[in-house]
């Protein structure tokens, strides 16, 4: 019996899984770096609105970023099958209503970890796998 590799995140929900499916398409014509600012210009919003909306999240906002920094500074290695999910990945984190808001829940960083730690899995990259509950 052959071992297969899966060529896309896996434990995604169905909703998840097609909000990262059409952010990765939509990341096809950028490069990493363009993601990668995407998801930062995020974390300035956030980073702007903590001050009067105690239910962001900024600790695990910034890890995600942390992760997706590393993700972007070794790209190049990283598995071809994962790089177009992980670029996805830094688009869903840019999005502020995706699967739950960022900005108006406690839990609102939680999902767009989920599906980078999906991403990461994915790349083999279980080093910079995130667990929401250390940074609550």
């Amino acid at each position: 019996m052959t071992n297969q590799q899966t060529l896309q995140p896996e434990n995604l929900s169905p909703t998840l899984m097609a909000a990262l499916t059409r952010l990765t398409k939509g990341a096809a014509s950028l490069s990493p770096v363009d993601c990668l600012k995407q998801a930062k210009d995020h974390l300035q919003r956030a980073a702007s609105l903590a001050a009067s909306k105690p239910t962001v999240n900024m600790a695990l906002a910034k890890a995600i970023i942390e992760a997706c920094e590393q993700v972007v500074a070794d790209f190049d290695s990283l598995p071809p099958h994962s790089k177009a999910w992980l670029k996805g990945a830094m688009l869903y984190f840019a999005q502020t209503e995706d699967g739950e808001h960022d900005f108006d829940s406690f839990l609102g960083f939680d999902d767009d970890c989920e599906v980078l730690n999906a991403c990461l899995e994915l790349a083999g990259r279980d080093d910079l796998l995130l667990n929401p509950e250390d940074y609550d």
